[in-house]
């Protein structure tokens, strides 16, 4: 039997999938990207939430229900699937990425969205302590990052770093005089004369 840990895993793998398929790379125009990727990942969030208020509302309502509850369960289940089927089309009308991988997910949106949904719904068919198992270990994970990962991270103390060098040189080069005019400096003539090179021998 799988794990949440593994199910979620396998969730955010198929989310990056659909964001980073619409992602522009070097040869396009990121200004003719911006909106399109702003709606592929509105889309995408919408969708993995909503794929999870469809399987707890078809568990926990149609299945688990009954008599007027259960039908308007159905009712907000069907709702909440041509929602799903409208996000899908919304992501397929934009326009994806040009750049050419060794390995590329096929049928995109299709297949990350089909594991999107296959997975959410397994993950809700775990047992409620599973679930508090999950949100303990979750807490605990981000109160060890919060409080001891996140000051001691190589990119945190890098960029402290870089931010200590460029304020001190910025505060060099405050105490600089750039004000530089050809009168505060020596001639020729007048480097010539101190050496005493225009002398006759």
């Amino acid at each position: 039997m799988m794990s949440i840990g593994t199910l979620l895993a396998y969730t955010l793998v198929s989310v990056c999938v659909l964001l980073l398929r619409y992602q522009p790379d070097e040869q396009t125009d990121t200004h003719q990207f911006r909106v399109e990727e702003d709606e592929v990942t509105r889309c995408t969030l919408l969708f993995f939430i909503t794929s999870f208020f469809l399987w707890s509302t078809v568990i926990y309502g149609v299945e688990q229900g009954s008599g007027v509850g259960a039908v308007f369960s159905g009712l907000m289940a069907t709702l909440m699937a041509a929602s799903l089927v409208k996000l899908m089309v919304l992501i397929l009308q934009q326009p994806e990425s040009t750049r050419r991988l060794p390995y590329m997910a096929p049928c995109v949106p299709f297949v990350p969205g089909a594991a999107i949904l296959v997975n959410s719904y397994l993950m809700l068919k775990l047992s409620p302590l599973t679930w508090a198992r999950f949100t303990i270990w979750c807490i605990i994970g981000l109160l060890i990052y919060g409080c001891y990962g996140v000051w001691h991270s190589t990119l945190e103390l890098n960029a402290r770093e870089q931010q200590a060098h460029a304020s001190s040189y910025q505060r060099y080069d405050d105490h600089l005089d750039d004000t530089f005019s050809p009168d505060d400096s020596f001639s020729a003539e007048t480097f010539r004369s101190f050496l005493f090179l225009d002398k006759p021998l």
